[in-house]
């Protein structure tokens, strides 16, 4: 019947001997130690057993007030072993075995036989009334006595397959002899063997499904230090167990798992610990027997057996910090069982935490936290609505700080995807639930800053975001930055900088910035933030404190003060440097939209030439990146207005010359600007000398060129069509303002030179007439 055969080799000699008192005594003390090493997990997270303990634990406070995770081999044996008496321990030694293939034919008997004498009529009906049937029906004769043969050869198998499972448990030294394509083969074996007694309408008590899963869960002990053969043998037992609905069983309490099934996902989880089994648990299937084992739990719509799920979802969290296993996770869809188990979307929110259910949440959210950035795992994600149910979670059990603290990592990894931003905008309970969680926990700063970041990403991109969160600011600048300005300490500074991200996009809000209550406390924290780290090693945090700095100061405005002269004063100080001093252009592109706003206030611009912003704004002119030259002349737009006498200086009007001749139509938005600046600076200031008296006379003689020739081309342009009617409308008052050509005096030796006739006849009358 079976075409798979399993070979016995010979046990080795010295089985039949008496061991001697040392041998005895390390034999003993192997499975000790072991158990000895597992107990040490929690206090010891380097040990050898499960080095990967400090990463892959069940829970945070793992061993504390939550399910034990250490598991040892022998502590297996003892929860499903059978209560034995004291001479019923004692086992008898095997006889020196012949050399011979196991065969599914049976095994010769030993002096000693492990399982009962089989009764061949126990799988059978009634012998009687299958006598009288075959008399009335002799062509079923044929069939029955075919049958019969079958189940004679699967009982025979059975027999021996519990056979060599008592010797394995039974004698350390058995395990030795198998190779792993022994193992490989001995699983087929009781899988098909199993498969088969379904069908049987009768079983003796030896020969049932728990039975020999039960044998087949203490042989594993010999095989502590062989992980191959042991998780071949474990992924045989718990898809067994699937298979035959052995996983759990029903109790009035709800759905426990048994014995067995509790035990083998124990000790899986233990192994599942040490990255190192990764491949292996790969290579034998594992994440798919995992994946079954999960389908089952979640078929059942009466309860979740939580004390194996525990386990079996610990053993998936573990595997999947796997970049390589996250692939094949997402390949058998494990996201579709998983999102069963989360809650109802519809769900009151006022039901009690059940403590056994917000661990299974715990595992459930670190697994999620694994696979989202997977990308087919991804796509199922939002499929099955996880991300509302993620939210739902948060919402239901805020009090569970763990289960909050997951949730958030999984939200931080799946909200750099605008569509996950989109989903959890839509219910500003959403967005309620996280500022609460911020404010619950303010002592633990990885939810903090998670929390930041999540709520970072949903206001870059939703204006509605950002009012309904906008009465958190205080709480951000309180808990987020306060609080960590000056600490040097890598989750500090990584606070500061989502704080200050979150503070930034929320102020983009016009509302929610004007509505600001503590404005001045927000320009000295980021002042501070500025003065105490360097771009160097803190590159993000300027960049986004700097950001911050240009979006609060876009409200403080010279009409209507936002922020003390004091603290406009101390960021100016801050923003010059990073101008010039940094390679980033984002940085120096921030610091000058910072000075724009800056340099609307009068004040400012008084500090200007001390701080050489000057000098600094003229180099920048000639910047690679656009954005950068666009806002510095912003910036000198706003000084040629309030301030223009810093500009006047024959090589600010070389400069503009220059970049205006440069830039002319091929640029028409820079050209713009450059007029503007040039028509602030020419126009007649009470008490201030004419332009062209400090310009210099070539760049006067130049600059007065190239206003004639743009225009003319200007004109030209827009009579055909071009839209340059806003550089147009900066020419034309500059060109009024343009010096005409000076007309000299013709009265020998005079040299005289004016501007017009007018004023040269006036000259004559007075001076020459009368010569």
């Amino acid at each position: 019947m079976f075409s798979i055969n399993l070979k016995f080799p010979s046990l080795i000699n010295y089985m039949s001997k008496p061991k001697d008192s040392l041998t005895a005594h390390l034999e003993k003390s192997t499975i000790s130690n072991i158990i000895q090493t597992a107990r040490a997990s929690l206090k010891d997270p380097s040990r050898p057993y499960t080095p990967a303990e400090s990463v892959r634990t069940l829970f945070t406070n793992d061993g504390t007030s939550r399910p034990n995770s250490s598991y040892s081999l022998k502590a297996m044996a003892a929860d499903i072993a059978p209560k034995r008496t004291a001479r019923q321990n004692n086992y008898e030694p095997l006889p020196q075995p012949t050399r011979r293939n196991i065969s599914s034919g049976g095994s010769k008997k030993s002096t000693r036989e492990p399982v009962k004498t089989i009764q061949e009529d126990t799988f059978n009906v009634d012998e009687t009334n299958m006598k009288h049937l075959l008399d009335e029906r002799p062509d079923l004769k044929e069939i029955y006595e075919e049958n019969k043969e079958e189940k004679s050869d699967l009982l025979s198998e059975i027999k021996e397959i519990t056979s060599i499972l008592e010797k394995m448990h039974q004698h350390p030294e058995v395990r030795t002899l198998y190779e792993n394509d022994d193992i490989e083969a001995l699983t087929v074996r009781i899988t098909e063997s199993l498969n088969s007694l379904r069908f049987a309408t009768k079983k003796p008590k030896w020969a049932q499904p728990q039975v020999i899963l039960k044998l087949l869960g203490l042989a594993l002990e010999r095989f502590e230090n062989e992980i191959r053969k042991l998780l071949k043998l474990e992924r045989c037992l718990l898809q067994n167990l699937v298979d035959h609905d052995l996983l759990y069983k029903k109790k009035e309490s709800g759905l426990v798992g048994t014995s067995i099934a509790t035990a083998a996902v124990k000790l899986l989880y233990q192994y599942s610990k040490n990255n190192q089994n990764d491949a292996i648990f790969v290579e034998e299937g594992l994440l798919n027997t995992l994946h079954a084992a999960v389908t089952k739990v979640v078929s059942n719509e009466d309860s979740v057996p939580h004390d194996i799920m525990l386990f079996v979802l610990g053993i998936v969290k573990n595997l999947t910090s796997n970049a390589k296993i996250q692939e094949l996770a997402g390949k058998i869809n494990f996201i579709a069982p998983l999102a069963s188990m989360l809650p109802c979307l519809y769900l009151d929110d006022d039901i009690p935490d059940n403590p056994k259910q917000v661990h299974l949440l715990i595992q459930i959210t670190g697994i999620l936290r694994n696979l989202a950035l997977e990308k087919t795992s991804y796509q199922n994600i939002l499929l099955f609505h996880v991300i509302e149910k993620i939210a739902k979670i948060m919402q239901i059990h805020i009090n569970s700080q763990e289960l909050i603290s997951n949730s958030l990592r999984a939200l931080s990894k799946l909200s750099v995807q605008q569509k996950v931003c989109s989903i959890l905008q839509e219910n500003d309970e959403n967005l309620v639930t996280i500022v609460k969680a911020i404010e619950k926990y303010r002592e633990n700063l990885p939810i903090i800053i998670r929390g930041c970041f999540v709520l970072a990403n949903i206001v870059t991109n939703f204006e509605k975001a950002r009012k309904v969160i906008a009465y958190s600011i205080n709480l951000i600048l309180e808990i987020a930055i306060q609080k960590n300005l000056g600490d040097m300490r890598p989750d500090c500074i990584d606070s500061l900088v989502k704080g200050v991200r979150l503070i930034a996009n929320i102020i983009t809000d016009k509302d929610a910035g004007k509505d600001l209550t503590q404005a001045d406390n927000i320009g000295k924290c980021l002042f501070t933030i500025l003065n105490s780290y360097n771009y160097t090693d803190h590159e993000e945090l300027i960049l986004n404190t700097i950001a911050c700095a240009t979006n609060l100061l876009f409200y403080d405005q010279p009409q209507s003060p936002f922020i003390s002269e004091d603290t406009r004063t101390l960021i100016l100080s801050k923003v010059a440097p990073l101008m010039v001093q940094t390679l980033n252009a984002e940085i120096t592109l921030e610091a000058v939209r910072a000075l724009g706003n800056l340099t609307r206030h009068e004040s400012v611009c008084k500090e200007l030439n001390n701080l050489q912003i000057i000098d600094i704004l003229m180099l920048l002119m000639d910047h690679s990146d656009d954005n950068v030259v666009y806002y510095t002349l912003g910036s000198l737009i706003n000084i040629s207005s309030v301030a223009k006498q810093l500009l006047y200086s024959e090589a600010f009007f070389e400069k503009a010359g220059m970049q205006l001749e440069a830039m002319a139509l091929s640029e028409p938005e820079f050209s713009t600007q450059i007029c503007m600046i040039l028509n602030n600076l020419c126009v007649v200031s009470r008490g201030m000398v004419p332009w062209e008296s400090v310009a210099g006379e070539d760049n006067v003689k130049r600059i007065a060129g190239i206003i004639r020739e743009l225009k003319m081309a200007c004109d030209q342009l827009i009579a055909n069509g071009e839209e340059l009617q806003d550089l147009q409308s900066m020419l034309e008052p500059l060109q009024e303002m343009m010096p005409k050509p000076f007309i000299p005096c013709s009265y020998p030796g005079c040299g005289r030179k004016f501007p017009n006739q007018e004023l040269l006849q006036d000259h004559w009358r007075r001076r020459h007439e009368d010569e």
